[in-house]
């Protein structure tokens, strides 16, 4: 209901606008009849939906533009697994070029936040011996968060971190201030 008391032109990400109008135009100036385009929307929050815009337009005897038939599908999942895969080549890459593992890691840190951009990400490791997680990499958390995880006895407590070293099990928090 919402959606429908909006324009295209509402909806549309502002970088696709100058594309999509002439794309508007030549369908009404009959200089093609249809289109399919890889095309940004944005949502009610801000966030950018990537989907593939199929139009076709039909005319009149006289060859003015009586309807638009159009289909959008949402192809997010599609550019996410496309956009995690680049990342892995990234990493791989960096990895193959000698670079050493806290290179790597900041890559696929950087990479994993660029993907998911409500996330922050900080990657820990343990040492030799199994026993403590050490601070690799936190390249857009807060000082004081990398101050906390660089405490050893917060990683080898029932801190979300010592959890996941124990276990084995990855651990997704949600509210890193209280562990949850």
């Amino acid at each position: 209901e919402e959606l429908l008391k909006k324009a295209w032109l509402d909806v549309t990400h502002p970088d696709d606008l100058a594309t999509d109008i002439s794309l508007f135009d030549e369908l009404l100036a009959g200089k093609r009849d249809g289109f399919a385009l890889e095309k940004r929307f944005v949502d009610r929050s801000g966030r950018t939906v990537h989907t593939v815009l199929s139009g076709k337009c039909l005319r009149d005897k006289l060859g003015a533009v009586e309807l638009f038939v159009v289909a959008v599908e949402d192809i997010r999942y599609r550019r996410r697994a496309e956009e995690q895969q680049a990342l892995w080549a990234q990493a791989l890459s960096t990895l193959a070029h000698g670079k050493d593992l806290e290179v790597v890691l900041d890559v696929v840190a950087r990479g994993f936040e660029r993907i998911q951009p409500t996330t922050t990400c900080s990657i820990c490791v343990l040492d030799g011996k199994g026993q403590r997680l050490h601070l690799v990499v936190a390249p857009n958390l807060p000082d004081e968060l990398k101050r906390i995880l660089s405490d050893p006895a917060v990683c080898s407590t029932s801190a979300c971190c010592g959890v996941a070293a124990r276990t084995g099990k990855r651990i997704v928090v949600y509210d890193i201030a209280k562990n949850r």
